[in-house]
């Protein structure tokens, strides 16, 4: 049994590691993947390149408008002095405006064509310029002046006053925009009529040369602003790009073919671009405004309105008329985080082995006599991992997929396992020995006979996966392990028996919740072989054996036993064994601080060679078990109720069967390592409300801290009660063990609820737990039909019944009580101990033998 006791141990110390994956700790240290984002560009106020007066509201590009700074197109609006137009050429600076786009800002050279309204419009602070601008209302120019005040680039501000370029003069600041204040002749350039001279503003038709402004052509590099057309590209900031068409302005650039527009210059007459107000007609311009189809950009034209919003060149509103941003996609990005996993857990068991003779007579435990010294466990166990994982995520998004989010790793992780069991002799020895694995043959010489330890080192790959959002995710977790599980005890003074099994174990585990609550289920399944040996160590080869074997070298402890004119090395026994199962858990809390149920059902085979007797053990077993596990810190609460039944084979070295066995056994165990008299108390009540065994009652010590308790009960039975379950008079005992069920509800409910089983009044306690053990003990009856059919055929079906048998009986204390009675009948064995480190041993037996009669 050792061999399946190994298993087991390891089986807990997995499933718990794992259960704590959800809880590894992770390090935000990562590379992000970036989508690309894309930009839009409000020169799409280009757009107001359309009417390229509706450039003005280019101007509002104005805002842009830094590119006021080309405002400096205000110099543009030097345009009227069409030279200036050269600095126009400047609105190649404008050009720079191609950069921004806004030379939207050089359209509010367009608008400079409303300039001349503009000019004179924003001159409506130049009285002179208020000439031309008499064509030109006032509003336009100073939608425009508000557009250079939208550009609001205080400098080029009033240059981008450049749209009004009569705020030029106030570009004044634009220095010699001041000449441009002579764009005030600008206004002038309403004498820009004179710009007409601008005529030669005509030159401006030079601007023509405004094809000039071609120069403006320059302003065609205005037609750059062509290039601003390119801004137009800008255009393809959006609509803008269609602006691009307004490029295509660029062509306006060919604007600079408004320079044909110097036809225009004879909007140079553009002086009658004071009819350039006509300009407006410029607007027509906005023929080009059909480019003002363009203008349909013209719309953008309507930009033209944006002239007006020059005003909201003001309001930098023409920001307002700016198109809208297009709403960036929604991107799947990833980080790559490190997946770090840790968990850590220990805990010491003291037992008083001086016995208690005395506590059922005065029914009170004693507490701190010590004569027979103390038994210790110390177990502990660490896993440790470091890995990478990729974290997912929605940017851009909106709603749920907002908060989505899903993640991937893969982490190597390591686990060592250790339970260290001996002895003390008084309270002194208990503080001062200390054990750790014995790596070196000598540290054994310290050890007591007896004393012994199970350590496990294992190594493998873990592989998680979630998805949800915050406060509520789903996890996955898949791990492979490897690993060297070695059992050491010391025999007599030289010699110790020690156990190497070479195993692998698979499991996987589903969490569903949020970050304290969760609900999971588990699957494990654990394969080993290995061998045991004796070994003497006062050789100094067998003890240099021991030490590699510790190390997972056993070569040299195979070949000393393999030889047999070696006394020093002996193997015992060899074995093998398989467990596979699942558990369905439920866990609340935080890692180090948490409490969990869990509900599990296995399937253990085990086969031991004793090959110094020659004899060969299979075990079958179907295990069941429900668990309350409890920590906090480095407190732990534990409780469980269990149960395993199948088959014993024991066969000869030529395979002729010796015995067959059907052992069957019910265990309710709690622990409490910083106990006191009230705990033990309440754990002694829950063990008889679960069991209904009066006679289990004991009270502790009042008012004490008691260290470490415990409460262990045990009841067996062999294979005559398996024979009464699945023999042929079943249905007598069942119906006998029904009859003991019913009397045994009404006996406790006439004595009103002792045992506080009914938690609630609203409903009728002794009906809902005669419903509830009536089903209870149906199911029993229709799975030992099924036990029946599988005895002495095949066994894993018979172990997996017997295990469903188990659960169905711990349902309530009246189903336990009806099987426990015709265990009796079949010959039983109930031991029953309360222990710890401080109150005396109390143990209690009850051995029944066969009854011949009620037992088949």
């Amino acid at each position: 049994m050792k061999s399946i006791k190994i298993a087991v141990i390891a089986t807990v110390t997995i499933q718990v590691a794992f259960a704590n994956l959800a809880h590894a700790y992770s390090v935000n240290s990562a590379f992000t993947s970036k989508a690309v984002v894309k930009a839009v560009n409000t020169n799409g106020n280009s757009n107001a390149n359309g009417n390229n007066g509706t450039n003005g509201n280019s101007g509002t590009n104005g805002n842009t408008g830094s590119n006021g700074n080309t405002g400096s197109n205000g110099n543009s609006g030097s345009t009227g002095n069409t030279g200036s137009n050269g600095n126009s050429g400047s609105t190649g600076s404008t050009g720079s405006n191609g950069n921004s786009g806004s030379n939207g800002a050089s359209g509010s050279t367009g608008t400079t064509g409303q300039t001349n309204n503009n000019g004179n419009g924003q001159q409506d602070q130049t009285a002179n310029h208020n000439d031309n601008n008499q064509n030109n209302p006032t509003g336009n120019g100073n939608n425009t002046g508000n557009q250079g005040n939208g550009l609001g680039n205080n400098c080029s501000g009033n240059q981008g006053n450049s749209a009004s370029v009569g705020c030029a003069a106030g570009g004044g600041s634009n220095g010699s925009n001041g000449s441009n204040g002579t764009n005030g002749n600008n206004g002038n350039n309403g004498n820009n009529g004179n710009n007409g001279n601008n005529g030669n503003n005509g030159n401006n038709g030079n601007n023509g040369n405004n094809g000039v402004n071609g120069n403006n052509g320059n302003n065609g590099n205005n037609g750059n602003n062509g290039n601003n057309g390119h801004n137009g590209d800008n255009g393809n900031n959006g609509h803008n790009g269609d602006n691009g068409n307004n490029g295509h302005n660029g062509d306006n650039g060919n604007n600079g073919h408004n320079g044909d527009n110097g036809n225009n210059g004879h909007n140079g007459d553009n002086g009658n671009n004071g009819d350039n107000g006509n300009n407006g007609t410029n607007g027509e311009n906005g023929d080009n405004g059909t480019n003002g189809d363009n203008g349909t950009n013209g719309d953008n034209g309507t930009n033209g309105d944006n002239g007006s919003n020059g005003e909201n060149g003001t309001n930098g509103d023409n920001g307002g008329d700016t198109p809208k941003p297009e709403k960036p996609s929604t991107q799947l990005e990833y980080k790559v985080k490190p997946l770090g996993l840790f968990y850590y857990d220990s805990i010491t068991r003291i037992f008083n082995l001086t016995p208690d003779v005395d506590a059922k007579a005065v029914n009170t435990l004693e507490v701190d006599k010590f004569e027979k010294g103390f038994k210790v466990q110390k177990f502990w166990t660490i896993l440790g991992g470091l890995g990478a994982q990729m974290q997912f995520y929605f940017t851009n998004a909106s709603g749920l997929q907002n908060l989505l989010g899903f993640s991937i790793g893969l982490a190597p992780e390591k686990n060592k396992t250790a339970l260290f069991t001996y002895f003390a002799k008084d309270t002194k020895e208990l503080n001062l020995i200390k054990r750790h694995i014995p790596w070196k043959a000598e540290d054994l010489y310290e050890w007591s006979v007896g004393d012994s330890v199970f350590y496990e080192s294992a190594g493998g790959v873990v592989f998680v996966a979630g998805a949800g959002i915050p406060f509520l995710k789903a996890s996955t977790t898949v791990a492979t392990q490897g690993s060297w599980r070695f059992y050491v005890q010391k025999i007599d003074d030289e010699r110790v028996y020690v156990n190497a099994t070479r195993a692998e174990t698979k499991s996987a585990a589903a969490f569903a919740g949020t970050v304290a609550l969760s609900v999971g289920q588990g699957a494990l399944k654990d394969v080993g072989q290995g061998f045991s040996y004796e070994i003497d160590l006062s050789d100094f080869e067998a003890a240099r054996a021991y030490e590699d074997m510790l190390k997972g070298n056993v070569v040299p402890l195979q070949k000393m036993a393999a030889d047999s004119l070696n006394p020093f090395v002996q193997t015992v026994e060899a074995n093998k064994n398989l467990l596979s199962g699942k558990t369905k858990a439920f866990v609340f809390g935080i890692p180090f601080m948490n409490v969990s149920t869990s509900k599990s059902n296995f399937y253990s085979v085990s086969n031991v060679k004793n090959l110094k007797e020659g004899l060969t053990v299979d075990n079958e077993y179907g295990i069941y078990s429900r668990e309350v596990i409890g920590r906090l810190i480095n407190r732990h609460k534990n409780r469980i109720k269990s149960f395993y039944g199948g088959v014993t084979k024991v066969t000869d070295k030529t395979n002729k069967l010796v015995s067959v066995d059907n052992k069957v056994q019910f265990s309710w165990f709690f622990e409490k390592d910083h106990g006191d008299s009230k705990s033990l108390n309440n754990a002694v009540e829950d063990a008889i409300q679960d069991t209904g065994l009066d006679y289990l009652a004991v009270k502790a010590p009042a008012s004490q801290d008691l260290g470490y308790i415990n409460v262990n009960l045990k009841v067996e039975a062999d294979t005559n009660f398996t024979r009464a379950l699945a023999g042929a008079n079943k249905a007598a005992i069942f119906a006998r063990m029904q009859k003991s069920l019913v009397n045994s509800i009404e006996s406790y409910f006439k004595n009103g609820d002792k045992h506080n089983l009914c938690v609630t009044t609203d409903v009728d306690c002794k009906a809902q737990y005669s419903a509830e053990s009536l089903k209870a003990l149906g199911k029993i009856k229709d799975l030992s039909e099924t036990l029946a059919a599988n005895y002495g055929k095949d066994s894993k079906a018979f172990a997996q019944t017997y295990a469903k048998i188990g659960e169905q009986a711990w349902t309530n204390q009246f189903v336990f009580k009806a099987v426990l009675d015709q265990m009796r009948f079949c010959g039983s064995n109930v031991v029953y101990e309360v222990s710890g480190e401080k109150i005396s041993n109390y143990q209690l037996q009850n051995v029944t033998s066969l009854d011949s009669v009620m037992c088949k």
